[in-house]
């Protein structure tokens, strides 16, 4: 899967540098977007509202904000630490879930993992993915990563080319077969 043109929903992306590397407030900063974007706003995926989880970390941001920022060192699980690409992928959120669904670039695909419906949104320019889970008549936001590397591509490929091609043989209304 390439992309073949040039996104024209790119959001407004405020950086590190925009405050001045004050860590501080540019975490702020992006958890007050966080917020934004799921409590000032609706968002819908096919007629579903997408909620994030209320719960709020000890240092008062959202439960799910460090998880989207940040990055597992996979020699060490238990280390992580934030990533500034993730981030800056933060911004796309609603642009994903809200600008992008004609887009050549944007792909949809379903996978069911540990007893959950997952719906992953795929911005093949940026490589950035959402993914939501399917909790009733809901939409659950679970994170916003960068998919990085050859094996992560091809294996997000995969997972979408199955999915189409489950699609072909099950043509059901919801995409998935319980």
């Amino acid at each position: 899967m390439s992309s073949d043109n040039t996104c024209n929903n790119k959001p407004i992306i405020k950086d590190l540098s925009t405050f001045g590397g004050n860590v501080d407030d540019f975490f702020e900063y992006l958890n007050n977007f966080l917020e934004d974007v799921f409590f000032n706003t609706k968002l819908y995926l096919n007629g579903k509202q997408i909620e994030i989880s209320t719960k709020r970390d000890s240092d008062g941001k959202l439960e799910r904000f460090w998880h989207i920022i940040s990055k597992t060192d996979y020699s060490n699980q238990s280390k992580t630490y934030p990533d500034l690409a993730r981030c800056n992928a933060i911004h796309y959120i609603p642009t994903l879930l809200t600008n992008c669904k004609l887009c050549k670039n944007w792909v949809y695909f379903v996978r069911k993992e540990k007893n959950l419906l997952k719906t992953y949104i795929w911005c093949l320019e940026t490589n950035i993915i959402i993914v939501l889970s399917n909790v009733g008549q809901i939409y659950r936001f679970i994170t916003c990563f960068i998919v990085q590397g050859k094996r992560n591509i091809a294996k997000y490929t995969k997972r979408y080319e199955d999915y189409i091609e489950w699609k072909k043989l099950h043509k059901n209304k919801n995409g998935y077969s319980r």
